[in-house]
């Protein structure tokens, strides 16, 4: 209850005790206090798997109004001309600032109130993506601190409170404190060059924000934090990637501010790999470059069916999930129980290795110095193959399905005939996403 940074846990146990304010409260307010919220988590704790619909209307307003909150406005617009950057509510001192803020338009009002309120669903997780409830994109704490870098913005400093709760967890955010990053910097701030005796360091570069540890304002800063479709400016292979997590990236990355589940599948499609091949700039090694000034010329059919695509995405998601969880799980084994430090390609992927091949892989990754491996040992390498490796060998060859459902799905979007299907597949491109051969002999052309 007491993490954070904006005060001492001492001066919230006991500093505060001498503060004005605090003296002034009865111990009579506070006992009523008391018995008003037990009485109002008593009465929601009956409602089975609120929504945050119902968090906010049966529990978070009643409590602010109970703390002596009584003026509010709320879902009132950040942004000028987009309903972009909405929060919860917007608290005023008193009903005379509320009234005055009132005839103003939506982001004026901020300029009257003293605080920022965003609420969630009763115990959603405030600092992750929670990947099991669909319809809450975003990170709840990157959310706020975007709220507040706005709200900081359009009112000159005057407003820089705000408040983010999920009914539970009630945090109280500042934006004039110093941050993390803040203390993490200060060993960069400033630093004598020996060689010319001059000052360098973070405090003597042009980049800088409002303060000299933070990169300057970016326009699309806040995209970063919401669903995404991220990929590499060099590519040897289609690598599209859908981003929930609010990942951030550096300058060999673009990002597309849209999660279309068709987008991402048509960007990863064959064609469109065929297509590319032919479009883009060729760099070193035939790898391409997928420059944004291009990649917004790049044609895009619409979607056949809206729901014939989604689930053979949506399972392919699940699939790469799975698959960088075992990939983890075998790596750690190979660690620690066969005491291979240093993993090689052949094991860091071993889906498609049967089991002897398997075995013989860990013998030579053990090198010659370590003893032999016993027959036991090789039993348990066999009984961790069946384990960890073959099921997820099978999840593999149910990806290749539905990769080649995606590929008939874009090819008819586009119109293709089944004889412009085949002339693509015969002069498919390096690195096509599926084998050529394979995909001609499954669609009936021979080679």
């Amino acid at each position: 209850m007491l993490n954070g940074g904006l005060f001492t846990r001492d001066f919230l146990i006991e500093g505060i005790t001498d503060e004005l304010a605090w003296k002034e409260l009865d111990d009579s307010i506070l006992a009523d206090l008391r018995n008003r919220l037990d009485a109002l988590f008593a009465s929601f704790g009956k409602l089975k798997t609120p929504t945050e619909a119902e968090t906010e209307k049966d529990l978070i307003w009643p409590l602010l109004e109970a703390l002596g909150w009584l003026d509010m406005l709320v879902q009132q617009n950040l942004s000028v001309k987009r309903r972009e950057d909405v929060p919860d509510a917007l608290l005023f001192p008193n009903s005379e600032a509320k009234q005055n803020a009132m005839p103003l338009t939506a982001w004026q009002r901020f300029q009257h109130g003293v605080c920022v309120v965003e609420a969630k669903r009763w115990n959603r997780p405030l600092d992750r993506v929670d990947v099991a409830q669909k319809g809450e994109d975003g990170v709840p704490s990157t959310q706020m601190l975007r709220y507040l870098r706005r709200v900081d913005d359009i009112t000159n400093g005057g407003l820089r409170w705000g408040i983010l709760t999920n009914g539970r967890h009630w945090r109280l955010y500042f934006r004039g404190a110093l941050s993390a990053l803040h203390r993490h910097m200060k060993k960069f701030e400033e630093v004598l060059d020996p060689k010319t005796g001059k000052l360098r360091g973070l405090r003597h570069r042009e980049d800088q924000g409002r303060v000299w540890w933070e990169l300057r304002p970016c326009a699309y800063y806040a995209g970063f934090a919401d669903p995404k479709i991220c990929y590499q400016v060099i590519q040897y292979h289609p690598q599209f990637s859908l981003d929930i997590m609010g990942s951030l990236s550096n300058d060999k990355t673009f990002f597309v501010a849209n999660a279309d589940l068709w987008l991402i599948a048509s960007l990863n499609s064959p064609l469109l790999w065929w297509f590319d091949w032919r479009y883009l700039v060729h760099l070193k090694d035939e790898a391409l470059n997928t420059l944004a000034v291009l990649m917004e010329s790049v044609p895009i059919a619409d979607a056949p069916n809206p729901d014939a695509h989604a689930r053979h995405v949506e399972e392919l998601q699940s699939i790469q999930a799975e698959l960088h969880g075992a990939k983890r799980l075998v790596a750690d084994w190979y660690r620690h129980s066969l005491e291979i430090e240093s993993i090689p390609t052949v094991l860091r992927d071993p889906f498609r290795l049967n089991t002897d091949q398997f075995i013989s892989a860990i013998r030579k990754a053990r090198g010659l110095k370590k003893r032999t491996l016993t027959g036991a040992e090789i039993g348990s390498i066999r009984a961790e193959h069946g384990r960890s490796v073959e099921p997820m060998a099978r999840r593999l060859v149910e990806a290749l399905q539905h990769e080649r459902a995606i590929s008939d799905l874009v090819n008819s979007a586009y119109g293709l005939t089944p004889e412009e299907v085949a002339l693509m597949w015969r002069t498919a491109p390096p690195r096509m996403p599926l084998d050529p051969k394979e995909e001609l002999r499954r669609l009936g052309f021979t080679n």
